[in-house]
This record gives C-alpha cells, structure tokens and sequence, in this order.
C-alpha cells in the first residue's frame, strides 16, 4: 500500500492494536512490523501519533517494563543496551535514561547475588558476569 487514504490508515491502525495486544513493542519495533505488512511509513507514523494519544504507547513505560526483565532474568546493563539495539529502540533514549532504569548500583547487586549463588571465585565470576552483558563497573564491585 503506498498511497495513503483514511481506509489504509484505520487498517494500520487495527494491525498495530493487533500486535500491542500481544505484547508491548517499542514504536521502532511497531513501524518495522507495519511497513513488513505492507502499511505506509506515513500510515505507521499516523497510527502510532494515535496510540500515544490514546496512551496505548509509551516507550518509556515499555523501557523500564523491559529493564524490569532483564533484572529478574540477571542480565546485565550491556546486554540490556545490545537487546534494545537489536529492537532499534536504543535511539529512543539518552545514556542518562538508560542508566535512570538500570542503575549501576542495582547492576551491582545483582551481579553480586549471582557470583554468590553460583558460588564462582573473584575471576571466574569476571568473565561468568561479562558473558551475561554486566558491565565491567558491576563485575569488579
């Protein structure tokens, strides 16, 4: 569909409450799988200007959701950051919000429980922890 008309949009519209449905996307992710299906990039920027409108899309609220998950699943901050590349999200936000939702004293912490649980010694937790993307700062604290 490339010509933009209000049926081509409601259709866009419908697909994109469709797929936050079934899980939250960063409005990256939700334009990539709108154009795939064949909507605009006109028509995915009209419907996403509606979501936000309605509050269905939020990318901050979906930012610190998805930190949230990546704390519970004991990943680190760089793995967190690569994950959010791999969404194309990682543009959406400053170092300084990525940090606000993933402080390097949680990092810390929960690098520390981990090499604790696991029971591995001062070096073999460095390289354990780097291979779950924490970042040096959290391995050496």
């Amino acid at each position: 569909m490339t010509s933009s008309n209000s049926a081509d949009t409601a259709a866009c519209l419908r697909r994109a409450l469709s797929l936050l449905a079934r899980r939250d996307h960063f409005s990256t992710e939700l334009v990539d799988k709108l154009v795939e299906k064949e909507f605009s990039r006109e028509d995915a920027q009209t419907a996403l200007n509606k979501l936000r409108e309605l509050r269905y899309l939020d990318d901050r609220r979906i930012l610190e959701a998805y930190a949230a998950e990546m704390k519970r699943r004991k990943k680190g901050f760089l793995f967190f950051c690569k994950k959010l590349i791999e969404k194309k999200a990682r543009s959406l936000f400053s170092d300084r919000e990525l940090r606000e939702v993933y402080t390097v004293a949680e990092e810390r912490a929960i690098a520390k429980a981990l090499a604790a649980k696991m029971r591995w010694d001062r070096n073999e937790a460095r390289r354990r922890l780097a291979t779950r993307g924490f970042s040096a700062d959290a391995a050496n604290g």
